[in-house]
């Protein structure tokens, strides 16, 4: 079962505001001019997004973080290639690897989760759609919740108070 609406009826804020209160889980799909990205929720929370247009990737996070280096980060990439069809998320390569803890992973992948969330609360125009089926965590999400011992779960209230 899907929801669809226009932000300019229905601002993003009040849409997350809604599945916070709810304890809603799925994912929503934002579209504008500017692209698309998508926040996925679980029991209300943010557990993960993807920027539009990958404007924001996980591993240029890390860095500007100083949670990894260029070189650091160059080598994961690499991996990554190496794996072809066995590849795995960029952040699960590097625990693996132990190149990153996963303290420093889920610092970035939260900081990425923000930087999403931060861009998408401005849009004025566009589409949303909440496919509360969809909760996986996909790859262009950045990481799978499975392949990593501790879920990223942010609360929603927050993040939006941060945003704003």
């Amino acid at each position: 079962m899907s929801f669809t609406g226009n932000l300019e009826h229905l601002p993003l804020v009040d849409v997350m505001q809604l599945l916070h209160t709810t304890r809603k889980s799925g994912t929503l799909s934002i579209k504008g001019k500017k692209g698309e990205s998508r926040i996925i929720f679980s029991s209300g929370s943010i557990v993960g997004a993807s920027h539009l247009n990958n404007k924001y990737l996980i591993g240029k996070v890390l860095v500007e973080m100083d949670l990894i280096t260029e070189k650091v980060l160059e080598q994961t990439l690499e991996d990554q290639k190496k794996a072809g069809a066995n590849r795995k998320p960029f952040i699960v390569t590097l625990l693996e690897t132990k190149r990153i803890s996963m303290e420093d992973a889920h610092k970035g992948l939260k900081k990425l989760i923000e930087m999403t969330v931060v861009e998408l609360v401005g849009w004025k125009k566009g589409v949303f759609t909440l496919d509360i089926e969809a909760i996986t965590v996909s790859d262009e999400c950045s990481y799978t919740i499975s392949d990593m011992s501790q879920e990223i779960s942010l609360d929603t209230q927050m993040v939006l108070m941060d945003a704003l």
